[in-house]
């Protein structure tokens, strides 16, 4: 996976900034936004979330750790908000109720 290096840079110094519930609610809201351009928002946040997995793994830097969890509970919580609309259908990559 690859990280946009300004993603990572933008990121990064949101978390440093206002810390990890405030890049919580603003990745929330971008995603929540990005629905009018994409029509599966949460997709590209679960890849964006493993290229940050992959990143702490080449640099061992913690943020990125942060950040790549962070990308992955609002994924999946946009993927339960569209499932639950029924605008999304299920999806192995994400965690649903038997």
């Amino acid at each position: 996976m690859h990280v946009v290096p300004r993603l990572q840079e933008e990121y990064e110094t949101f978390l440093i900034r206002y810390g990890e519930d405030k890049l919580y609610e603003f990745l929330l809201k971008s995603g929540s936004l990005a629905k009018a351009h994409f029509e599966h928002p949460e997709l590209m946040m679960i890849d964006q979330s493993l290229g940050f997995f992959s990143l702490f793994r080449k640099t061992g830097n913690q943020n990125y750790f942060t950040i790549g969890r962070v990308l992955r509970r609002v994924s999946h919580k946009i993927y339960r908000e569209n499932k639950k609309a029924g605008l999304t259908p299920v999806n192995n990559k994400f965690l649903n109720l038997v």
